[in-house]
């Protein structure tokens, strides 16, 4: 690729990692790794070559391989012990891939080499939180705002987890003071909104996501927490419309808010009576072939009281997919065989 120094091809990489081109950049960090700078001969050198790991680690999460995207973050910290940066991306393709102690052991490394960075602190409080250690992650966001008291975002992930905690009141004083920090912080103004749910607060709720979608118009995440608020409170027309505001969204990995806002569409309809429309939409959705569960639930109930056929297309004679026999037969370790199903459905979305 050209005659090209190290550090033109890092440049170079960077550049199309930036446009979105990262076959391109890979190849540019490829470039890099298999320059001269390899023999790591300066501190200059090993910057680069951690700088190329790390960024050929990051264009290969994006495209969705993690195990060759952690392979290359190990690369970079094998040879650069104290990259703190690393640690914080090789942390979150650990959690995408669902190993949380590992992700937390990244976000511990990165504290170690750097404890006075608030960073480090939020990405370990984000770590221990997903892996249910909310005390843990408590004091984590809680030394984060002792070096940095104006971070809004420590504030909001520390309400985040008092309210998982069941602490409302804690919850919703640190939802304020991260709006109070950041007018336009939307996640804030949502996240205070299923706190004063929570408390009972309906129409402090509702008025928390009308806050959060002036700033954001068009988040379908807001829209389907509208439309839930509407609900609860009776109002099944309008909230129709902000339910109807989510449309599907183009990442697999991110279906649960069409997936509850087209079953909660259908249930609203059901609600007022509008059952022609009702149907038509199921029927809609039965030949889009977007198998939702939730709504192969609401069209099997509303199918049963108005006695019509259900038109979903999801497992629509159950029965046939049940086998009767001994799992003796087939596996030796029955015990351990059944262990392994239910740890991974617990990793399954349900939708």
């Amino acid at each position: 690729m050209m005659n090209l120094t190290a550090v033109q091809a890092l440049q170079r990489g960077v550049a199309a990692h930036k446009e979105g081109h990262l076959h391109e950049a890979e190849q540019f960090y490829r470039t890099v790794l298999l320059s001269k700078s390899r023999y790591l001969e300066t501190p200059h050198d090993i910057d680069v070559i951690a700088e190329a790991h790390t960024n050929l680690g990051v264009s290969l999460q994006q495209r969705g391989d993690r195990d060759a995207a952690i392979d290359s973050f190990k690369q970079a910290v094998k040879i650069k012990p104290n990259y703190t940066e690393v640690y914080y991306v090789m942390g979150h393709a650990f959690r995408d891939k669902g190993d949380l102690r590992a992700s937390i052991d990244c976000c511990q490394q990165a504290v170690s080499n750097n404890p006075g960075n608030a960073d480090a602190l939020i990405n370990l409080g984000a770590a221990l939180q997903h892996n249910g250690e909310l005390e843990a992650a408590i004091e984590s966001y809680q030394q984060a705002l002792k070096i940095s008291p104006e971070c809004a975002e420590a504030h909001n992930n520390l309400g985040s987890t008092f309210l998982e905690k069941g602490y409302l009141g804690a919850a919703i004083d640190s939802y304020k003071e991260a709006i109070k920090i950041k007018p336009d912080y939307a996640n804030a103004y949502n996240n205070l909104g299923h706190a004063f749910h929570d408390k009972g607060d309906l129409a402090a709720s509702l008025d928390c996501y009308k806050s959060a979608l002036k700033i954001g118009p068009y988040s379908p995440q807001t829209h389907n927490n509208i439309g839930g608020a509407l609900r609860d409170i009776g109002n099944y027309q309008e909230a129709i419309k902000h339910f109807d505001c989510v449309v599907a969204e183009p990442d697999p990995s991110k279906p649960l808010f069409w997936c509850n806002s087209q079953a909660q569409s259908l249930e609203c309809l059901y609600i007022l009576g509008r059952y022609t429309e009702l149907q038509e939409r199921l029927r809609e959705l039965a030949e889009s072939r977007d198998i939702n569960l939730r709504v192969a639930g609401v069209s099997a109930f509303v199918s049963n009281q108005l006695k019509h056929e259900d038109p979903y297309p999801f497992c629509k004679n159950p029965l046939d997919f049940f086998q009767v026999g001994n799992l003796s037969e087939h596996v030796s370790d029955v015990g351990g065989f059944v262990e392994d199903i239910m740890l991974e459905a617990t990793k399954v979305t349900a939708l």
